[in-house]
């Protein structure tokens, strides 16, 4: 089935994908039109100032003004989500997902793999199925549950990964008054500069 393409201007309020049964690709632009392409789309808003629902029944690609907030309920196969300057809330990603040039992000679910670079505030993440490689995070990072490994690099402020199932790798510039913890199954590899004041604590 080929893609139909819906638009609309003058978007100033929340975007909710309530559900995409395959791929999403999803970036924000200037301006402030929304498009949908995608197979078999809905686009709804109940009335003035409330958020417009998004639900396709196979692949979207949907571009939306950057600065509005950004809610993903369900994406049944892989997802690229980039250029958003606005909050971006992830609940369930079947595949794998992919976050670059975000802000403030919440992810509960993500069943593959998740890569993360430059993203400005904080970021919390509850499950990632598989690998995690996570870069750039001008903020904190807070990770309940990676599968298999993580690899983190350049976080501004405090980083906690409660479980890794394999290997964690970490390069970091330890800051003084934040909370680091980690809880990995396998090896942890850890890049310290020489001039660090850091102590680390083994259970």
């Amino acid at each position: 089935m080929s893609a139909v393409r819906v638009e609309y201007d003058q978007v100033d309020v929340p975007v909710v994908i309530q559900a995409v049964g395959g791929d999403l690709r999803l970036r924000g632009r200037s301006g402030s039109r929304l498009t949908v392409d995608a197979d078999e789309p809905q686009v709804q808003q109940i009335g003035e100032g409330q958020p417009y629902v998004v639900r396709c029944g196979g692949d979207a690609r949907i571009t939306v003004p950057e600065g509005v907030a950004i809610s993903i309920q369900n994406v049944g196969g892989d997802a690229k989500v980039t250029d958003l300057n606005s909050p971006v809330d992830l609940k369930n990603v079947g595949g794998d997902l992919v976050l670059r040039g975000v802000q403030d992000v919440q992810i509960k679910r993500v069943g593959g793999d998740l890569r993360i670079k430059r993203a400005e505030g904080n970021v919390t993440i509850e499950t990632v199925g598989a690998d995690a490689t996570i870069r750039e995070i001008d903020g904190a990072l807070w990770i309940a549950s990676v599968g298999a490994d993580l690899y983190v690099r350049n976080v501004a402020e405090g980083c906690v990964a409660e479980h890794v199932g394999a290997d964690l790798v970490l390069s970091l510039d330890f800051a003084p008054g934040r909370d680091y913890r980690f809880g990995a199954g396998s090896d942890i590899l850890c890049r310290v500069e020489a001039d660090a004041n850091v102590r680390f604590v083994l259970p």
